[in-house]
């Protein structure tokens, strides 16, 4: 009895015939070598299947692998020629398959760098501009068993310093964005050390150097930008803010060694009937540099470094201060001095709102101390009653009593009226 079954091919077909086009698959062969008692799918195969899985579920968990293939058997076989069995895409597969592709650094990027030219030849993407950045990703793994691989304690973006990470680093060509490798490490390393590897692994994937390197002020270190400019290659790094680059700017900024020209950003897709709109002015400060490569050898180039201003990002900027003075403004009219407060300790509270603020170039302080003292009587107080004996001219000393303001009351006839628990008598 001839049992028939429904497929859905949706667009799992496009997602294999781009893959083998891409011969993802055969590469994949060629560097990683199974155990020859292995039976099924090879490990390029595979691969196949699991990133079209990922591309068509939307989801990357390794379990669901498995019956999506099942499900899907004979579509994928009739489109790839395959004979895929049931057990094929188990978990405990796809977990052997990403230990055996992450587990070589050497190999894997030998794939990348084949990978990446097949898909810069097969979408016919520009290399005049390439990207390279590193970020962090913070997991919720389990921190009391210590760190673990690539899972280290390091320098956290988000401020949870208590999280594991591993950082990432992706190479890109624009202006689409299309990724040709990424660079996946320890969560501890620091991103200084890695542009020289990426743009050297990126020169080999693109099979040129001419191309314009584009990263973050941590690529602009003088080791970095010598060993891109003494292999043939050109930059483009946001200078960071130490050593004599605020000198240079403060210098370069207020007397331009030549007159500042005008910015124009072209027209957007599809709006090029547009003039181009002016963003902002910059000058160009030509000089000559000469530093260490990463190898030890000094290599002497000349550098044109952009002094740029964007008008929209000034504006921002001044909003942003004005914002921020405000807001301390406020804190520092509200702050009150407390009952043990003194000089020194309310100008250290002061300090931390201005520092929170980040006004604290923008706003001097002077506090002035004064001391006011006040009487204050605990409860209504008491009378003296002194009383003196008269014998011709000589007067004699009797008593002194110490009385409560309740027991004396004043009479209409000018006296007052004694309230002893003695006697009373009229004075």
């Amino acid at each position: 009895m001839t049992v028939q079954r429904i497929e859905r091919a949706d667009m799992i077909p496009l997602i294999l015939n781009r893959l083998t086009e891409m011969k993802v698959d055969e590469t994949v062969d060629r560097i990683y070598k199974p155990h020859t008692n292995r039976e099924g799918l090879t490990y390029g195969q595979l691969s196949a299947v699991f990133i079209t899985y990922v591309i068509h579920s939307l989801s990357h968990r390794l379990s669901g692998a498995e019956e999506r293939l099942i499900s899907h058997k004979t579509v994928i076989g009739q489109v790839t020629g395959w004979k895929p069995n049931d057990s094929d895409a188990t978990d405990d597969r796809l977990g052997r398959l990403t230990e055996v592709l992450g587990e070589d650094d050497i190999r894997s990027t030998e794939f990348q760098i084949i990978n990446g030219g097949r898909i810069i030849a097969a979408y016919e993407l520009p290399t005049g501009i390439l990207r390279y950045d590193t970020t962090s990703f913070d997991v919720y793994h389990d921190k009391d068993s210590g760190e673990n691989g690539i899972l280290r304690f390091g320098y956290s973006r988000n401020n949870r310093p208590d999280l594991l990470q591993f950082r990432q680093g992706p190479g890109t060509a624009d202006p689409a964005g299309i990724p040709l490798m990424t660079d996946t490490m320890s969560g501890e390393k620091a991103d200084d050390r890695c542009h020289i590897p990426a743009w050297r692994q990126t020169a080999e994937t693109v099979g040129h150097c001419e191309f314009l390197s584009a990263a973050d002020c941590k690529a602009a270190s003088v080791q970095t930008r010598a060993a891109v400019a003494r292999n043939g290659g050109n930059y483009l790094f946001p200078m960071p803010m130490t050593g004599d680059v605020p000198e240079i700017l403060k210098a370069a900024v207020p007397n331009p060694p030549e007159e500042p020209e005008k910015i124009f950003l072209s027209p957007k897709a599809g709006k090029e009937d547009e003039e181009p709109r002016n963003v902002g002015v910059g000058s160009v400060i030509g000089t000559r540099t000469e530093s260490a490569a990463d190898d030890g050898i000094i290599h002497k180039r000349h550098e044109r470094r952009l002094s740029v201003r964007s008008d929209a990002h000034a504006e921002r900027q001044k909003q942003g201060i004005k914002d921020r003075l405000t807001k301390a403004e406020k804190k520092l009219g509200d702050l009150k001095p407390e009952k043990n407060d003194t000089a020194v300790s309310l100008r250290k509270r002061a300090e931390s709102i201005l520092k929170d603020c980040k006004v604290s170039d923008l706003i001097s302080l002077k506090v002035d101390e004064s001391v006011h003292h006040k009487k204050k009587h605990i409860g209504r107080g008491a009378i003296h009653l002194i009383i003196w004996l008269r014998y011709g001219n000589s007067h004699f000393l009797l008593s002194v009593m110490t009385l409560r303001q309740t027991d004396v009351r004043p009479l209409r006839a000018g006296g007052y009226l004694l309230q002893t628990p003695l006697r009373k008598k009229c004075l």
